[in-house]
């Protein structure tokens, strides 16, 4: 309602929408491979607490490497995947939009495998609220880029609310990752590379 009430059913709302779900769509393939993040987890914490932490540990790395990942590759053929997936011919004034909000837009993919792991860590230790919270954060911030374009408080541009998004995704990444520290899961350096974490990552890559 927001959106439209700025923007209308304009190029640039219907580019923003067009780039959210492609968005979404890479982020489903980024899943796949952390997915299985809390079965494995649940394994090491039966053999020991600090087991588990360890596990945890090596796998935020594995999950910023996934990130970078996709974000590099993104990042050097958007074009190509914008064009294999747009209804618009390739050189419309909606191509360009969709080309030019993928590449803010884009950066939350260096943010979503590790607050995935982070959230459904967070679920496991039984603290469900953050979790939602971190979730919820981008549509948050978003609203708010929108409203104070609504209220005129100032000239708000697509781009503006791309940004904004992303504000949100980062916001949520330091509240549950504050959250996990605070329960003593950084306090340590647990890093190793158990038969497990192994078995977690070749299933990443057949799944």
């Amino acid at each position: 309602f927001q959106m439209a009430s700025i923007f209308g059913a304009s190029q640039e709302s219907d580019a923003f929408l067009i780039t959210f779900s492609m968005l979404a769509s890479i982020q489903l393939l980024q899943l796949m491979s952390v997915e299985q993040f809390l079965y494995f987890y649940q394994q090491q914490k039966v053999e020991s607490k600090e087991s588990a932490i360890a596990f945890y540990q090596v796998s935020i790395l594995f999950s910023v490497g996934i990130g970078i990942s996709f974000f590099t590759f993104f990042q050097l053929f958007d074009t190509e995947f914008i064009r294999l997936f747009s209804v618009f011919s390739n050189k419309s004034n909606s191509t360009l939009l969709i080309e030019d909000i993928f590449k803010y837009l884009s950066w939350g993919l260096l943010i979503y495998p590790v607050s995935y792991i982070n959230d459904r860590l967070l679920n496991a230790e039984s603290r469900y609220a953050l979790p939602y919270i971190s979730e919820t954060l981008p549509f948050v911030s978003m609203s708010v880029c929108l409203f104070l374009g609504l209220i005129q408080y100032a000239e708000i541009t697509i781009y503006d609310v791309a940004i904004f998004k992303n504000i949100g995704m980062l916001a949520g990444l330091f509240l549950t990752t504050f959250a996990l520290w605070r329960k003593g899961f950084f306090k340590h350096n647990l890093i190793r590379f158990t038969p497990l974490f192994r078995e977690f990552v070749k299933n990443s890559f057949l799944m």
